[in-house]
């Protein structure tokens, strides 16, 4: 970490939330179609909890897949949006790639060295 160093992930983040997500929020609240995430729980419902699809994780299950694989999630989830009719979702795809292939080139870049003053301001 260094910190004077900003990362381009993060105004490509940002803007995605700004640019995209904001507005699709608002047209969607505009419209009176529920949230993307409920604000409070469910009364109809029994119970939230699912059984896990995995018993046992292992490392690999921690690691987010960059690249190539980032992109195939990437647009699995947009043809998922696609078919739920999300289509303003489904849009952003091409700026979620950019964001991943970001994140992936700020991994490769990163030694595992955190600065020591970053403990200095907790």
């Amino acid at each position: 970490m260094n910190p004077t160093r900003t990362e381009p992930s993060i105004p490509l983040a940002g803007a995605l939330f700004d640019e995209i997500m904001v507005p699709l929020a608002k047209a969607r609240q505009s419209s009176g179609a529920p949230p993307y995430f409920p604000l409070r729980e469910e009364a109809s419902a029994k119970s939230y909890f699912g059984p896990p699809s995995l018993r046992k994780m292992s490392p690999a299950d921690f690691e987010l897949p960059l690249g190539d694989k980032s992109a195939a999630l990437i647009d699995a989830l947009a043809a998922h949006w696609t078919r739920q009719g999300e289509t303003g979702l489904a849009a952003m795809a091409p700026r979620l790639k950019q964001l991943a292939n970001a994140l992936g080139d700020e991994a490769g870049e990163n030694d595992g060295k955190v600065d020591i003053l970053c403990y200095t301001l907790f």
